[in-house]
């Protein structure tokens, strides 16, 4: 049989006022209760990927659930190489962690996309998300050459005596 020791009924009050005023906090915007922001859990397509296809959907998972007024344009953004600003729909999925973009076109073969989302993303603790950066290139399908309708001939040699001049 083990022992515990009773803490003495002041030590007891003490611990449980200290208890309360823990649980009582909530996180703040600067980063919650003891400074931690929620991390990123996965990027869809993961960064770096390259033959991603055209009509692919973006998603970021963060660790926690995200309050949903802090996702707009200014927080999440899709970026085209050879396109600038890429329109779309942004949506929490139904875990409440995850961002995902579904864009107005598909992108174009063997474009770079970079999505950025920042800090400026809240849990719905209040706490704010890590900033992340992350880049893909989607497939380049090169259009196929078709031979042509009349191949060129080699050339008959030339005779012995025939002078080239350039």
């Amino acid at each position: 049989m083990r022992y515990f020791p009773i803490p003495r009924p002041g030590s007891l009050v003490a611990g449980l006022a200290l208890l309360r005023l823990t649980v009582g906090c909530s996180e703040s915007s600067s980063g919650g209760l003891f400074g931690s922001k929620m991390s990123i859990v996965s990027t869809s397509p993961a960064g770096g990927t390259t033959d991603v296809q055209p009509a692919t959907k973006v998603a970021v998972q963060y660790s926690a659930a995200i309050e949903l007024d802090s996702v707009s344009s200014a927080t999440f953004a899709v970026t085209s190489a050879l396109n600038g600003d890429v329109t779309g729909t942004l949506r929490l999925t139904n875990d409440d962690r995850t961002i995902e973009f579904t864009a107005d076109a598909a992108f174009a073969d063997g474009d770079t996309i970079t999505v950025v989302a920042t800090d400026k993303i809240r849990g719905q603790g209040g706490s704010e998300a890590r900033s992340v950066t992350f880049s893909f290139v989607i497939a380049g399908t090169a259009p196929p050459v078709d031979p042509p309708e009349d191949p060129i001939e080699d050339p008959p040699p030339l005779p012995p005596s025939a002078t080239i001049t350039f």
